[in-house]
Formats: structure tokens, sequence, C-alpha cells
């Protein structure tokens, strides 16, 4: 028999009130943990970085932390040791390790509880991620990139279809590229002055933009005209070639005239600036590929190209970080990216993680010079990221290049100099 409709009209009110207070005693509680976990995280201190020192008698260790500050964490017989696999976001994997096990390049991340009148004090838990597995991990990762990746300039972006457009530059000379996503795609941008992949922010495909340098990791169709994009990093740097007017080393300065705009630019060379000086042959080589092949001709176009199968043609990338525990967050994960080239064609970026790296006293007026820099405000003013030397066979080429591509103003641009160096690892 069927209850009266007044019954079950009052039975189903009084599931329907009694379900609406059970989620909104769920969505209250989810909001009490959210505020508890926030309260609890703002109690503790956290220092994220490199172990550079240990002291086990004086129960103490030194981090230097990503932002460069060097940071004594204070230990004791409560502190917890817990070793992670890098790139782990949570410690379900860890194991439980002790002071002894750790060692100087580990990477850690320090919490010590926050109490008034004190500045430190001892480390609660230490979480450490082994040096060896980092640099394991950061070789397989390079080598992932060096076989599946690939760099270029951003040309177009197709905001409705979620495609990129980039330019490749090959043995055949450069060629477009259309890089495809999806909701998979993970995706990081440079910081405005470092190209470090620590200090790599996430970010969305609307940040990606004309101009950009741009390195995607993914699988090539068979034509080689399109790559579907697994990861993407970005970054918006700037191109400066140009010769040496005069430097001084005391204050890591070098003044030159820009080939492009023809006016005068200060350069600012740091303790993290890549100098590079391409020898002979290999600047050679990358002429010809920024030509499209013509052979590299001008003064100091010397040696001639590498024969095939150089070394320096195909030879692995160079060091990259691995970025972990970004931020305030803990354990927040990112691989490092390699040189990625990709097979099938010589990748300049490779190439110059192979050449020699020189001194700023080496140099003297009317070198000419490839400069990799962030876009500042001040066009006349410039920090450097990488400076490359022994260019003249590229500067050299550079308009057979332009005339071959149609263009009558060699690279006005700055196309020709990039060097797919804007992104050195």
């Amino acid at each position: 028999m069927f209850a009266p409709s007044h019954f079950r009209s009052r039975n189903l009110l009084t599931i329907v009130v009694s379900c609406g207070l059970i989620v909104g005693a769920g969505v209250a509680g989810r909001a009490q943990d959210a505020a508890a976990q926030k309260t609890a995280a703002a109690a503790y201190n956290k220092v994220i970085g490199e172990v550079t020192s240990i002291d086990s008698a004086g129960a103490k260790m030194t981090v230097k932390q990503d932002n460069g500050t060097a940071t004594e964490v204070p230990l004791d017989a409560n502190t917890s040791y817990m070793q992670v696999p890098p790139g782990e976001k949570d410690l379900r994997k860890a194991t439980r390790i002790e002071l002894k096990d750790v060692v100087t390049g580990d990477r850690v991340y320090a919490r010590s509880r926050k109490i008034e009148g004190q500045d430190q004090t001892p480390a609660v838990s230490v979480i450490v991620m082994s040096s060896s597995d980092v640099a394991q991990q950061q070789e397989k990762s390079r080598e992932e990139w060096q076989k599946r990746g690939s760099a270029g300039k951003v040309t177009a972006v197709d905001a409705a279809a979620k495609t990129v457009t980039i330019t490749l530059q090959t043995a055949a000379g450069p060629k477009p590229v259309v890089v495809d996503t999806d909701d998979k795609t993970t995706f990081r941008r440079y910081a405005p002055e470092s190209v470090k992949f620590a200090d790599a922010k996430p970010s969305q495909f609307p940040d990606i933009a004309i101009g950009n340098n741009l390195r995607v990791l993914g699988d090539k169709s068979e034509d080689g005209t399109q790559i579907h994009a697994e990861q993407i990093i970005s970054g918006s740097f700037r191109n400066i070639a140009g010769t040496v007017v005069s430097l001084d080393a005391a204050s890591g300065q070098i003044k030159l005239n820009d080939l492009i705009t023809k006016k005068p630019v200060t350069v600012t060379v740091n303790a993290d600036t890549n100098l590079r000086k391409l020898p002979p042959f290999m600047a050679s080589m990358i002429a010809r590929m920024q030509s499209g092949g013509a052979a590299a001709g001008g003064a100091g176009a010397q040696g001639g190209a590498a024969p095939a199968g150089n070394a320096a043609a195909g030879a692995p990338g160079g060091q990259h970080t691995g970025g972990q525990w970004q931020g305030a967050g803990g354990q927040g994960g990112g691989q490092g990216m390699g040189q990625g080239g990709g097979q099938g064609h010589m990748d300049p970026s490779q190439m110059l993680d192979r050449a020699p790296k020189f001194a700023l006293t080496d140099l003297k007026p009317g070198d000419a010079l490839v400069i990799s820099s962030s876009n500042g405000a001040d066009p006349s003013q410039a920090t450097a990221i990488a400076v490359v030397a022994g260019v003249e066979p590229i500067l050299a080429a550079a308009p057979a290049g332009a005339a071959r591509r149609g263009g009558s103003n060699a690279g006005a641009d700055g196309g020709m100099w990039n060097l797919d160096m804007a992104m050195p690892q």
C-alpha cells in the first residue's frame, strides 16, 4: 500500500532538510579544515633550498634558499627526517632517514614552529630530496627534452584552436611548426630576468604571445610540421647583436653599438651570466643554418662547417635546474628542462652549451657579440643572461639569410641573431 500523499510529502521534506543539513555540515567542515590548515601553515617557518653545510655536533645545517639567502636551520633530538623521490608532491613514498643520511647538495624542506620572541626554533621536520636522485632525474629529463624537445620563436597564436606557430632553426633553414595543446598540456613561464627553471612559474596558454621564445616537449607529426605539446615553457627575452665599444670588467659593464637599432646599449654582466665563445667551425655551422644553408661568408668566417656527424651537431644539451618545491607552499613539483632540439636538426642551443666559456677580460673593443637579455623598460640598458663571442661568421651571413627569406632589412626583428639561446639552462 502506498502511503498518503501528505505523509510522503512530509517525509520527503524531512529527507531534503536532513540532506541539506548534512551537505551544509560537509561544506562547513571542509571550510573549517581549510581554515585550520591555513592557520597551521602560518604557524610554521619554512626553509627550502640546498644544504651547504651540516654541523652534527652543533645540531644545525645551513641551507642556501632558492633566492640566494643562506639560512641556518637549528636541529634537535625531536627533528624528524624523511626522504622523498624527486617530483613527489606528498609523503606517500617517503622513507624515514636520520641526520647522518643527509649530505651537502641535498634539497631540503625544513619546517619549524613560530614562537613569539624566538627567531628560529629547531626544525620539527626536514624533508629531503637526495642530490644524487635529483641529478638522475635531471639527466633523464634532459635526455627526454633532447630527444623530443624543440625550441623556437612564436610567430602566431590561435587562441580559439589553442595552437601556437613557432619557427625552428634547422639545417635547411627556418621552418614553421604548429604546436597544438590540450587540457593535459602543462605551461610554465620564465621570470622576466631569469632563465632558471627553478624561477619559472606555472602559467596558462593566454600568457604566450607573438615574439616569445618557446620550448615544447611532445611528439612531432610524421612530416614534422606539427607537435602535440605535453609541456611548454615560454618567456619574453631580447636578443642584441653588436660590437664592443668599451668595457669595464670591474663593474661588469659592456658598452656596444646595437647593429639593428644603430643605437648604443650598456649591457650589465653578473655572476649568473652565461659567457661563451663559439669556435670558428661552430660559428660557421650556425651561420649556414641561419642563412638557410648559404655558406657563411665575409670577414671572420674561419674554419668552414664541421663535418657531418660532428659531436657539436648532436651533442647532449647543457645543465639544467630541476624546479622542486617551488614557492612557500612546500613540495610543488617541476622537472628541469634540458637543451632540447629534437632529432633530425642541429639545435644551436646544444651547440652553444658545447662552446668554451670565456672571461669578460678576454673581450676588446671591436669584438662582435650576440647577447640574450631580459626585456627591460629602458632599451639603452640590458642585463645579460647570455653573452656569446666569436659570432662574426653569423653576422656576416645575416644579409644572405634575410635575402633568402625575402626581407630587405637584415633581420629588423632580430630573428637572425637568435641563436635559440634566449632560454639557456
